[in-house]
């Protein structure tokens, strides 16, 4: 018997793994997927074909003594020989599309070849000599046993078809080597090669991994759109607040226009936008339109439900809409968050391993997934294996994204494109959710990306104007002069507004300096100052929330020093607010942390200021120079006025052309299939001098370190098959750390 997987742990048929996983990607592929020139059908055929062949080379004696007996060899690789088995049985396909049949043998190629290993097309050793070399040996063992494996095989094949699919021919290897080149040719090149490439590693290597786990593929089961609305009447019993109608009447108007929409415009339309103010309740009003277009599209007959995956910007608001959404999926409908805080530990029990859970958490195998954008954009615009496997859970999915006027303004064209491309491609559905909408789409254009086959986008609040216009909880009153002031200058300007009496924030640009005045303010106002960043451990942001809201609620005159941790999910209702001078989209988010339930009356003060840069910068020169340009002639703004700031904003931001940042990621990146520039993209951008740190705050803190300390210890000491339940082990432990909030640092 010729085995895949043969450990005390897992023995595995090697037969019954290649069926298993040729099943799973099969069964994986949305209806949905389509690139030109291959439909869903045929790109399904793909996927089971590579499942099917892709550890045929684990058939050499060179594998199974290497996996038996532990014996070493230079041949004991497995994965070049299956990629050229399954490349030569593809090329030798021929249906009048020559060019789309050379680049489809050489992508089920790369995916077989490199599903141990980060992908890449450029920079492989594609050497004619040195692949014959490379393959010359498993090639002789594979046609000595040949007869014996055949009546092993996954499928019926003859001899000769058997040999000729291991053929070395000079031919063969020497047309490998050079499809890299051909598709960098004007001819050839095109982005949607890019999302075809990561879509079918990521279906084989998600396969292969839950498979060699023995985790079986899971029914899928939807929220009812019902169960929002019945959440928000439990949730809001005994709460009679002028907003809590608005927030009612906009969410019903969401689910009336997706109501409206024929069959047809359901299955056409795929990104939406919903656009509103803060504190007017997007987050559940899209995720009841996301199980609202599930509930449709499965009306249309479709084999596969659609996931929910939400990405959000931050981890506190993670965090703060995580109960919420465990409420309204209860029992019977799976949720996976999915953060480098995420509890991991809240999925284990007693009848799966640890690994499995770690596992499942990483390939997005729930029902409903929230996640950060670093989660999501960095595991679609990278090529490290781990990464991409689960973005084959995109494909026919629904995708909310919250607050999208976070992501960066240099990155805007690029994400922009890459979310039409997956709408387009992969059947996926996007809900753009923001209070400044920040015209992705018009980005995206930019790039030039002729695309085609795509509807425009909907707004799904399309009457959201009179959201803003109607609302008058605050104004912006600007405080800027001809030059910027010092921290002393700002004490002066806000003892001068801030009467000691009510609730005010101060949120500003460095911790340097929101440090330098949390310090000094502290002096003028004893024990009545917090401070909040993220520069201090989540145990004391937690501790300094929970007090703020204590304040809150019983009226207790206090002042939070903060930075842009606060602007977006942080639920505290503030008096007033001092604002050093940032982009608009930070200004209006941090406006929505004042009155933000309308229950204060109106127009109550966001003052904005300008503090020298001597802390350092955070926003370019020319990102301020917008800001302060718009309160050059108007001093006070009312929030009635914020939408059409916002419009204007962006339409300055689009004259000034396509940024040099999207325009190589995507030129040379993604159209060129360059992984390795791919693999700069980053988000956020980190310093190579930030590191993770784990801080010793009580006792509890001190026993985690010693079991870490412990661990580490024995993974040094493990052998092949402890190692990896050691590691799993540590990262659990990691995340325990995380949770109760003794660790923070550059991932944050």
């Amino acid at each position: 018997m010729y085995w895949a997987h043969y450990n005390k742990n897992v023995k595995q048929w090697l037969p019954e793994h290649l069926q298993l996983v040729s099943r799973g990607c099969q069964s994986a592929v949305s209806e949905y997927i389509n690139f030109r020139g291959i439909k869903a059908e045929q790109f399904e055929k793909l996927a089971m074909l590579c499942g099917k062949y892709h550890d045929l080379g684990k058939y050499t004696d060179f594998f199974q003594d290497y996996m038996i007996k532990g014996q070493n060899s230079p041949d004991q690789d497995h994965a070049h020989i299956s990629a050229l088995y399954v490349y030569n049985m593809l090329n030798g396909s021929a249906d009048g599309r020559p060019d789309l049949n050379m680049i489809i043998s050489f992508f089920c190629y790369l995916a077989v070849r490199l599903h141990h290993s980060n992908l890449r097309v450029h920079g492989l050793n594609t050497n004619p000599n040195d692949m014959t070399k490379s393959l010359l040996n498993k090639q002789k063992n594979l046609l000595q046993n040949a007869e014996k494996i055949l009546k092993e095989f996954p499928e019926k094949c003859s001899r000769k078809d058997f040999e000729d699919y291991l053929s070395l021919g000079n031919t063969v290897l020497q047309n490998i080597c050079d499809i890299p080149h051909y598709l960098k040719s004007a001819r050839l090149k095109n982005a949607q090669w890019f999302f075809f490439l990561i879509l079918l590693f990521s279906l084989l290597i998600d396969q292969d991994k839950l498979d060699s786990a023995q985790i079986a593929i899971k029914v899928r089961n939807q929220i009812s759109p019902d169960r929002i609305p019945e959440y928000l009447v439990k949730k809001n019993k005994g709460k009679h607040l002028e907003l809590n109608e608005r927030r009612e009447n906009a969410r019903k108007e969401v689910i009336e226009v997706l109501s409206k929409m024929t069959e047809q415009e359901i299955l056409d339309h795929r990104i939406y936008t919903l656009t509103a103010p803060t504190g007017i309740g997007k987050t559940l009003a899209s995720l009841q339109a996301a199980a609202y277009l599930s509930h449709r599209l499965k009306g249309l007959g479709l084999k596969k439900l659609p996931k929910i995956i939400t990405a959000i910007p931050f981890v506190n608001i993670i965090e703060q809409n995580l109960e919420d959404y465990q409420e309204i999926c209860g029992e019977d409908v799976s949720l996976l968050a999915h953060y480098h805080l995420g509890q991991v530990e809240k999925h284990t029990d007693q009848h799966r391993s640890l690994e499995n859970v770690l596992l499942e958490t990483e390939s997005w195998e729930a029902d409903v997934i929230i996640t950060t954008y670093v989660q999501l954009l960095q595991s679609l615009l990278s090529n490290r294996n781990r990464n991409l496997k689960k973005i084959n859970k995109l494909a026919g999915s629904i995708v909310i994204m919250d607050e999208i006027q976070a992501l960066p303004d240099e990155y805007m064209p690029l994400i922009g494109a890459v979310i039409r491309r997956l709408a387009a491609h992969y059947g996926t559905r996007f809900i753009l959710m923001t209070a400044t909408q920040p015209k992705i789409m018009q980005f995206a254009d930019q790039l030039k990306d002729d695309i085609g086959m795509l509807q425009p986008s909907i707004e799904l609040l399309p009457n959201n104007e009179a959201y803003f216009t109607n609302l008058r909880r605050t104004q912006f009153i600007s405080l800027i002069e001809g030059r910027a002031i010092n921290e002393d200058e700002f004490i002066e300007k806000f003892q001068a507004k801030y009467a000691g009496k009510g609730a005010a924030l101060i949120v500003i640009n460095t911790i340097k300096r929101s440090l330098n005045l949390y310090k000094k303010l502290s002096e003028l106002y004893p024990r009545r100052v917090l401070y909040l960043s993220t520069n201090i451990i989540p145990i004391v942001r937690k501790k300094v929330i929970k007090r703020a809201k204590r304040y809150l609620k019983f009226k207790i005159p206090f002042i939070l020093v903060s930075t842009q941790t606060i602007e977006a999910g942080v639920d505290l209702d503030f008096d007033m607010a001092f604002r050093d001078l940032a982009p608009l989209p930070s200004l209006i988010q941090t406006a929505g942390r004042v009155n933000r339930n309308n229950s204060k009356g109106s127009h109550l003060p966001i003052y904005i200021t300008e503090i020298d840069n001597d802390c350092g910068f955070v926003y370019g020169t020319d990102q301020k120079n917008r800001v302060k340009a718009i309160f050059v002639d108007k001093r006070v703004i009312g929030e009635e006025e914020y939408r059409a700031l916002v419009d204007d904003y962006y339409l300055i931001l689009l004259k000034q052309g396509l940024p040099d940042e999207s325009k190589q990621i995507w030129e040379k990146g993604i159209v060129e299939l360059d992984f390795e520039y791919i693999s700069k993209f980053e988000l956020i951008k980190q310093s190579s001098e930030i590191v993770d740190v784990f801080v010793e705050y009580d006792e509890i803190a001190t026993e985690l370190a010693d079991l870490y300390i412990d661990l580490r210890k024995q993974l040094r000491q493990a052998d092949k098959e402890g190692y990896f339940a050691i590691k799993a082990r540590l990262k659990l432990l990691w995340l325990q750390c995380s949770n109760i909030s003794y660790l923070f640092g550059s991932r944050e």
